[in-house]
Order: C-alpha cells, then sequence, then structure tokens
C-alpha cells in the first residue's frame, strides 16, 4: 500500500482493477477488504459489476495510514 495519498477523483468510480492500481495493491486485496466489509462498495445495475468511489478510496486509506 502507498504511503501518501493518491491523486483520485474524490468524486469519481474506480472499478477494482483500477482501485488496486490506485492504492498499490493487488485485485484480490481490495475484494478481501470488501468481502470482510473493511472497504465499501457500489454494484453497476446493468452488469453486478463492483466499483469503488474516490471518497471510499480516501476514507479507507486515512483510516488505514491514521
Amino acid at each position: 500500500m502507498l504511503s501518501e495519498l493518491p491523486s483520485i477523483a474524490v468524486r469519481g468510480r474506480y472499478s477494482v482493477t483500477e482501485a488496486a492500481r490506485v492504492m498499490g495493491v493487488d485485485r484480490s486485496t481490495i475484494r478481501r477488504w470488501i468481502e470482510a466489509g473493511t472497504m465499501r462498495c457500489g454494484y453497476h445495475r446493468h452488469n453486478k459489476r463492483r466499483f469503488v468511489t474516490g471518497e471510499e478510496i480516501q476514507r479507507f486509506f486515512n483510516a488505514q495510514i491514521l
């Protein structure tokens, strides 16, 4: 995981792969965090794929660093 907040759009939506790339972790790590309930995600209505908001990435990042 990165040691400083990545540059993200707080109002943006990121796929699991994009969120993993931004945070410097593997996709499976993001999935584990979602399944464990430590990271929240949304689902696209048309294809049921998960996404993580920029706001959630920022919240999660700040919680892990502090």
